[in-house]
Protein backbone atom coordinates (compact mmCIF):
# COMPACT_ATOMS: atom_id res chain seq x y z
CA UNK A 1 0.00 0.00 0.00
CA UNK A 2 3.03 2.37 0.80
CA UNK A 3 4.12 1.91 -2.67
CA UNK A 4 1.03 2.80 -4.28
CA UNK A 5 0.50 6.21 -1.62
CA UNK A 6 4.12 6.63 -3.04
CA UNK A 7 2.74 6.84 -6.68
CA UNK A 8 -0.21 8.78 -5.92
CA UNK A 9 2.12 11.86 -4.51
CA UNK A 10 4.80 11.47 -6.96
CA UNK A 11 2.37 12.30 -9.76
CA UNK A 12 0.34 15.06 -7.98
CA UNK A 13 3.95 16.73 -7.20
CA UNK A 14 5.05 15.94 -10.27
CA UNK A 15 1.44 17.43 -11.56
CA UNK A 16 1.59 20.34 -9.71
CA UNK A 17 5.48 21.17 -10.47
CA UNK A 18 4.26 21.02 -14.18
CA UNK A 19 1.28 23.62 -13.21
CA UNK A 20 3.37 26.13 -11.81
CA UNK A 21 5.69 26.62 -14.52
CA UNK A 22 3.91 26.21 -17.08
CA UNK A 23 3.11 28.87 -19.69
CA UNK A 24 -0.80 28.50 -21.12
CA UNK A 25 -2.22 26.37 -17.90
CA UNK A 26 -5.85 26.80 -20.44
CA UNK A 27 -4.36 24.63 -23.06
CA UNK A 28 -3.56 21.67 -20.82
CA UNK A 29 -5.87 18.67 -21.71
CA UNK A 30 -6.77 16.69 -18.92
CA UNK A 31 -8.30 13.92 -20.42
CA UNK A 32 -4.55 13.31 -22.76
CA UNK A 33 -2.69 13.36 -19.45
CA UNK A 34 -5.00 10.76 -18.22
CA UNK A 35 -4.82 8.77 -20.50
CA UNK A 36 -1.06 8.69 -20.62
CA UNK A 37 -0.75 8.24 -17.32
CA UNK A 38 -3.41 4.98 -17.73
CA UNK A 39 -0.82 3.73 -20.43
CA UNK A 40 1.97 4.22 -18.48
CA UNK A 41 0.50 2.36 -15.35
CA UNK A 42 -0.65 -0.51 -17.57
CA UNK A 43 3.38 -0.47 -19.61
CA UNK A 44 4.99 -0.93 -16.18
CA UNK A 45 2.53 -3.37 -14.63
CA UNK A 46 3.12 -5.03 -18.39
CA UNK A 47 7.14 -4.47 -18.09
CA UNK A 48 7.29 -5.36 -14.66
CA UNK A 49 4.78 -8.61 -14.37
CA UNK A 50 5.14 -10.69 -17.61
CA UNK A 51 7.62 -12.59 -19.02
CA UNK A 52 7.31 -11.39 -22.35
CA UNK A 53 7.86 -8.19 -20.80
CA UNK A 54 10.33 -9.11 -18.51
CA UNK A 55 11.82 -10.63 -21.77
CA UNK A 56 12.44 -7.29 -22.89
CA UNK A 57 13.71 -5.25 -20.25
CA UNK A 58 16.21 -8.21 -20.26
CA UNK A 59 17.21 -7.74 -23.56
CA UNK A 60 17.90 -4.22 -23.83
CA UNK A 61 19.93 -4.75 -20.51
CA UNK A 62 21.56 -7.28 -22.06
CA UNK A 63 22.08 -4.78 -25.36
CA UNK A 64 23.15 -1.71 -22.95
CA UNK A 65 25.91 -3.88 -21.21
CA UNK A 66 27.25 -4.84 -24.65
CA UNK A 67 27.16 -1.16 -25.47
CA UNK A 68 29.34 -0.42 -22.08
CA UNK A 69 31.42 -3.15 -22.71
CA UNK A 70 32.31 -1.80 -25.88
CA UNK A 71 33.22 1.69 -24.20
CA UNK A 72 35.02 0.01 -21.64
CA UNK A 73 37.67 -1.59 -24.75
CA UNK A 74 37.49 1.66 -26.10
CA UNK A 75 38.71 3.52 -23.09
CA UNK A 76 41.22 0.65 -22.63
CA UNK A 77 42.73 1.11 -26.13
CA UNK A 78 42.52 4.86 -25.97
CA UNK A 79 44.11 5.30 -22.33
CA UNK A 80 46.02 2.21 -21.67
CA UNK A 81 44.71 -0.31 -19.57
CA UNK A 82 44.90 2.82 -16.68
CA UNK A 83 41.28 1.39 -15.38
CA UNK A 84 43.16 -1.45 -14.74
CA UNK A 85 45.78 -0.15 -12.41
CA UNK A 86 42.74 1.83 -10.38
CA UNK A 87 43.46 5.21 -11.59
CA UNK A 88 41.25 7.81 -12.36
CA UNK A 89 37.94 5.73 -11.89
CA UNK A 90 35.90 8.08 -12.08
CA UNK A 91 36.61 9.14 -15.49
CA UNK A 92 36.83 5.81 -16.73
CA UNK A 93 34.35 3.64 -15.34
CA UNK A 94 32.02 7.01 -15.55
CA UNK A 95 32.25 9.78 -17.97
CA UNK A 96 33.63 7.97 -20.98
CA UNK A 97 30.67 5.36 -21.11
CA UNK A 98 28.30 8.91 -20.65
CA UNK A 99 29.99 10.51 -23.65
CA UNK A 100 29.71 7.09 -25.69
CA UNK A 101 26.41 6.32 -25.09
CA UNK A 102 25.63 10.68 -26.00
CA UNK A 103 27.63 10.41 -28.96
CA UNK A 104 25.57 6.89 -30.23
CA UNK A 105 22.35 8.84 -29.35
CA UNK A 106 23.48 12.02 -31.31
CA UNK A 107 24.24 9.74 -34.35
CA UNK A 108 21.13 7.86 -34.05
CA UNK A 109 19.40 11.12 -33.98
CA UNK A 110 20.98 12.63 -37.07
CA UNK A 111 19.06 10.30 -39.33
CA UNK A 112 15.29 10.75 -39.76
CA UNK A 113 12.73 8.60 -38.63
CA UNK A 114 10.47 7.22 -41.21
CA UNK A 115 7.64 8.59 -39.68
CA UNK A 116 8.96 11.75 -40.08
CA UNK A 117 9.75 10.61 -43.61
CA UNK A 118 7.54 13.29 -45.80
CA UNK A 119 7.79 16.67 -42.89
CA UNK A 120 11.46 16.91 -43.33
CA UNK A 121 12.09 20.00 -43.15
CA UNK A 122 10.53 20.42 -39.64
CA UNK A 123 12.34 18.10 -37.68
CA UNK A 124 15.98 18.79 -39.19
CA UNK A 125 18.97 18.37 -36.71
CA UNK A 126 20.50 21.89 -36.44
Amino acid sequence: MDRVLHFILAIVVVAILALLVSHNRKQIRIRYVIQLLVIEVLLAWFFLNSDIGLGFVKGFSEMFEKLLGFANEGTNFVFGNMNDKGLAFFFLKVLCPIVFISALIGIFAAYPHPAYRHSRDRYRAV
